[in-house]
């Protein structure tokens, strides 16, 4: 084992420790994707040489700060593959993405479901929403009151 790292406290929260210039620091968040986390520690490792940066945000998290520290150990003494985490935060990324598309692709095929039923077509719609951004407040106000006034 290498010697150890240590940890001082950072003003705004978390711990830093440094050596062979590189950063590796804790970090805390009790969210993740907007839900409450049991598990609100990360680290993150920053080479001021090579100015390369990892964070385990969302691919390893820890439930104390001990065992981050430890994690961030056995960085420092070459026990985690940094590939392999890179690779593992690579797929993350790339699975978040995806999810993301897929969902994009689902609301656009609902709202064009939509426009369909309502027998409008998509460039038809959008010729629509070009018009509408062109009109000036007033007449959006009046339109809106007369729409109001037909729902009634």
């Amino acid at each position: 084992m290498n010697k150890p790292l240590i940890f001082r406290n950072r003003a705004y929260g978390g711990e830093l420790a440094q050596r062979d210039k590189i950063e590796y620091e804790i970090r805390y968040s009790q969210w993740l994707d907007g839900k409450k986390t049991e598990v609100p520690y990360y680290v993150t490792r920053f080479d001021k040489i090579n100015k390369d940066h990892i964070s385990t945000d969302r691919v390893k998290r820890f439930a104390t700060s001990e065992q981050a520290k430890q994690y961030c150990q056995d960085m420092y003494d070459g026990k985690i593959d940094l590939s392999s985490l890179r690779a593992e935060i690579q797929a993350d990324i790339e699975d978040r993405e995806r999810k993301k598309t897929q969902i994009e692709r689902d609301e656009a095929e609902i709202f064009k479901g939509f426009l369909c039923e309502k027998g409008v077509s998509l460039p038809d719609f959008l010729e629509l929403v070009k018009l509408w951004e062109n009109t000036n407040s007033d007449s959006r106000s009046l339109l809106y009151r007369e729409a109001e006034d037909i729902q009634e």
